[in-house]
């Protein structure tokens, strides 16, 4: 069996990017490949399924949101008598005030399972590859926090803090990641020795 290949550049620097994104030297030369490891896969699968329970979570919030929201709204419609008579009298304002529940549910339903198939998809994405020197931009997020910008070639990639400072402006590097719409988890990174 042959040796996986090092970073092109420093041990150091393979170091720091390996322990800050886990991966190995094993996981970075089948990256090269365009091969993701049963370990980078098994990664992107836990991922998936984190990523649908939170979105399972935040569509059980919701339901329960509007569900709560709408039975408010109805009793103070239908508590006063007036009003009840002039909803229950007409069959369109019956449909009308179901339709106000079955419409958000049915978008809140239709984007969790947007969702959860999107991150299913990690599950089987295939490595993709940008290339290019660095450009670091450190911005700030809505929360207050450090983010920086790292532009590799024409690609962008947003990283916090601790992970931001490992890029070095005007370095090289090869970014090998996984795509499934918008979740493009990092599988391996290499800084390359020639600028691209």
């Amino acid at each position: 069996m042959s040796q996986p290949q090092k970073s092109s550049k420093s041990d150091a620097t393979f170091t720091n990017l390996s322990d800050a994104f886990d991966f190995t030297a094993e996981d970075l030369d089948a990256n090269r490949r365009g091969i993701i490891t049963p370990r980078q896969r098994a990664r992107l699968q836990g991922m998936g399924r984190g990523i649908s329970g939170c979105s399972m979570q935040g569509l059980i919030g919701m339901m329960i949101l509007v569900v709560v929201m709408g039975a408010f709204i109805s009793y103070g419609y239908l508590s006063n008598g007036a009003t009840r008579a002039q909803i229950l009298g007409d069959p369109a304002n019956l449909v009308i005030l179901l339709a106000a529940f079955a419409i958000p549910i049915a978008i809140m339903l239709g984007a969790y399972f947007a969702s959860r198939q999107r991150a299913n998809q990690l599950g089987d994405a295939a490595v993709r590859v940008a290339e290019g020197n660095a450009t670091v931009k450190r911005t700030t997020s809505a929360h207050g926090g450090a983010v920086y910008v790292i532009k590799i070639g024409t690609r962008k990639f947003n990283f916090l803090e601790e992970y931001g400072t490992l890029f070095k402006q005007g370095a090289s590097y090869r970014v090998y990641y996984a795509k499934a719409g918008p979740y493009e988890p990092i599988l391996s990174i290499e800084e390359v020795e020639q600028p691209l």
